[in-house]
């Protein structure tokens, strides 16, 4: 959801500050880019959720909601919102494992005790082809409000919100324990702590 919801952006502000610099980007999921930052890799990580590793500094910057999402044409559509004994019911779209966003769920649901009745877990590795999966009536996606900002409307998706209170994970950026951001990652920073965040979004709630 980062690399969709954040990074256009901010190589967008790089570009205009650092017209000469090539930026090498990695896209993975949370625990992938923190252990890439860890092997030195990366100079930098920007990730969902908030990992702890021995020799990485990490800072939260902001948050971000996942949203349950289902296609117009799904029985759901027209729900005022679901119940976490209706979540069980249906197949649930989910990023892979490794990514803080499939973390954040899982430990809801077995926080409501309801993890082990889910009729099923789908796993899908990018927010592209977990939207298309709901599109396609697959089951209940659950997707970063970062992503769909960036989808702003569609006639395909439909927002729903569950009755237990809505879901959050946090935004983190994260540098190796003694090293100082330098020039384009720290200006990546100094943007990240000035709020970027996409515009709000054009999609509606389920009603």
């Amino acid at each position: 959801a980062v690399s969709v919801g954040l990074l256009p952006r901010i190589l967008v502000q790089l570009q205009k500050t650092w017209p000469t610099v090539r930026a090498r980007v990695l896209i993975g999921n949370s625990l992938e880019v923190m252990q890439s930052l860890e092997a030195q890799k990366i100079n930098l990580g920007v990730v969902e959720g908030h990992f702890a590793f021995p020799g990485l500094n990490v800072q939260t910057f902001g948050q971000d909601e996942l949203v349950p999402i289902v296609s117009t044409k799904h029985a759901w559509a027209h729900k005022h919102g679901i119940s976490d004994g209706e979540l069980a019911e249906q197949p649930l779209i989910l990023a892979e494992r490794g990514s803080a966003a499939r973390q954040t769920v899982e430990n809801y649901l077995k926080k409501n005790g309801i993890l082990s009745q889910v009729d099923s877990i789908i796993s899908i590795n990018s927010s592209e082809a977990l939207i298309a999966a709901v599109e396609s009536g697959l089951g209940i996606g659950f997707t970063s409000r970062l992503v769909l900002n960036r989808l702003q409307s569609t006639k395909t998706i439909k927002e729903l919100f569950l009755k237990n209170g809505s879901l959050f994970q946090p935004l983190s950026f994260s540098l190796r324990k003694g090293e100082a951001p330098q020039g384009p990652a720290s200006e990546v920073i100094q943007l990240l702590l000035a709020g970027l965040q996409p515009a709000e979004p054009e999609l509606s709630r389920g009603i």
